[in-house]
């Protein structure tokens, strides 16, 4: 059976909206998302799975492409988010089914994220994010119960769930998704800027403590941050090695590992170059024992940090390009520590400087 519906059928929706060039089937996409499209009989037995009827243009969507990576992914916000000042950005959308991992009821579906990940119970989670796993967006049934016609919000659980809104059906989300450059303008060198003074206060912070302040840092990160504070710590040979695992599983490997070489990570997603560097980093300094300290545990198939989650999971040797090394699958033992109140592992003294800084910055 074809992945897309080549039947003809009556639009009923998004009338005026131009689909060209909306889906990105990258083998990423096709694998991991992307299902055959649904039946009658399907639709039926995922809308009783989740206890939810989907909108009818999330259905109609899906009967054309059912899931993916779709080439706009950021859609604006009247307030500031996670990921960005002005709008929040989404990964794929969940087709209907289940042999897909990011499949509505697929092994990382709408189910797996409020059970595992204790996102609201709100409804369904529809879109993931590329903070894997740390935002949602979820189709949201509260006002219009688990028959009515949900409003679309983003989920933020780093910063205690946060809801919202973005848009009152899902028709509306879609249509009003933006490409990445539609939010680029002059402000951009303020925030780079920012980014800049406010790295270079973190590091210089972590350079003058020892290395538990740099444990606490990344137990609380925020990994949609600029990444230059952590390649620091993990170019640093005393940083402790449960660190080094904590930040090496929370930046999914496993995604890393779709790519061939750095070549391919460039030319097909620049936006994970980054991260893609990062990761390779840390597998190159692990095996070569850089890193000689250990006091803190972490174990990647039952991360204490995050309710026990199972990072090994994610992880399937016969779907990746390039495997990865046994050694980073090692469990270890020792201390877990408290994460800190304090924003992001930032002590107050210096989150108060940043805060003036970007103040300034405003004014």
């Amino acid at each position: 059976m074809d992945i897309l519906n080549d039947v003809s059928c009556e639009k009923m929706t998004f009338e005026n909206y131009d689909f060209t060039d909306f889906w990105d089937d990258i083998d990423y996409s096709l694998d991991e998302y992307v299902e055959e499209y649904p039946s009658d009989e399907m639709i039926e037995s995922v809308e009783k799975e989740l206890g939810y009827k989907l909108p009818e243009s999330y259905i109609w969507l899906m009967k054309q492409h059912n899931g993916g990576i779709t080439t706009k992914s950021c859609f604006p916000t009247n307030e500031p988010t996670t990921w960005a000042e002005d709008h929040v950005a989404i990964t794929g959308i969940s087709g209907i089914g289940r042999k897909k991992r990011y499949s509505l009821c697929g092994e990382f579906g709408s189910q797996f994220m409020i059970d595992e990940w204790e996102y609201p119970a709100i409804g369904v989670a529809i879109c993931d994010c590329p903070s894997a796993g740390h935002d949602m967006i979820f189709l949201d049934y509260r006002e219009c119960g688990p028959k009515g016609e949900p409003k679309v919000v983003h989920v933020d659980q780093e910063h205690n769930y946060k809801i919202t809104h973005l848009a009152d059906t899902f028709e509306e989300f879609i249509c009003g998704l933006k490409d990445e450059e539609f939010f680029e303008d002059g402000f951009d060198d303020l925030e780079d800027e920012f980014d800049k003074l406010s790295t270079d206060l973190i590091i210089d912070f972590l350079s003058k403590n020892t290395p538990k302040e740099r444990q606490l840092l990344a137990i609380s990160w925020n990994f949609d941050n600029p990444k230059k504070v952590i390649q620091w710590i993990i170019n640093q040979p005393d940083t402790d090695r449960g660190t080094i695992l904590y930040l090496y599983w929370h930046m999914s490997p496993t995604f890393c590992k779709n790519f061939s070489d750095r070549k391919e990570c460039e030319e097909n997603e620049s936006w994970y170059l980054e991260d893609y560097d990062i990761i390779n980093t840390i597998e190159k300094n692990w095996i070569a024992d850089f890193y000689k300290n250990q006091i803190y545990a972490f174990n990647p198939s039952n991360d204490v940090y995050c309710g026990g989650y199972d990072w090994t999971s994610e992880y399937d040797k016969n779907k990746v390009k390039v495997k990865i090394p046994d050694e980073m699958f090692e469990i270890l033992d020792g201390e877990t520590l408290e994460k800190p109140e304090c924003e992001e592992g930032i002590p107050s003294d210096i989150s108060d400087i940043m805060d003036k800084l970007c103040d300034a910055l405003d004014d």
